[in-house]
Formats: structure tokens, sequence, C-alpha cells
């Protein structure tokens, strides 16, 4: 059973972009790494937090673990470590 289908349903995600979207620098535009959607980037720190992962451990869990990617809709882009590390900074 995936227990964190639930929980997506229970939360507003959309209502934290515009309050990350002020914090989020997502530079694309200046050559650096693809965009990375602020909600991915949200839900990514939530099951960090939740499961108490390490960056790698978290990137390697969003790779491997259907209900982590479930949970952020199959995005096209699965942040690594230095991502989540510099999005939770």
């Amino acid at each position: 059973m995936d227990k964190l289908a639930p929980i997506d349903t229970m939360i507003d995600w959309e209502s934290l972009r515009p309050i990350v979207k002020e914090l989020y620098r997502n530079d694309t535009d200046k050559g650096v790494k693809p965009n990375i959607d602020e909600i991915v980037m949200i839900k990514a720190l939530f099951l960090q937090n939740t499961y108490s992962c390490y960056d790698e451990v978290m990137k390697r869990e969003l790779y491997n673990r259907n209900d982590f990617r479930n949970f952020l809709h199959y995005p096209k882009i699965i942040p690594d470590s230095r991502t989540i590390w510099l999005f939770r900074g």
C-alpha cells in the first residue's frame, strides 16, 4: 500500500509555490542545470525529512522507489543531492 498517496491529497502543495518561488533561484537561462519544479523540490524535502535521509540517500531513493516517484508525480528531472542541498540551504 502506498502510504504517501493520502498525504499528497491532504496538502495543498500549490499554495506553497508563491512562497518558495521568491526564495528559490533556478537560473537555467544562465547555462546551469535544468529547472526543477518548486513543488517537486518541496516534496523531495518533505520526503527527506519524513524518512530521515541524507542528500545522497535521498537522491538514490527518488530514483529507486516507486512510491517516492509517484508522490512527485513522475517528474522528468529528479533532483540530485547537490540540488537538494542547495534548495534546503
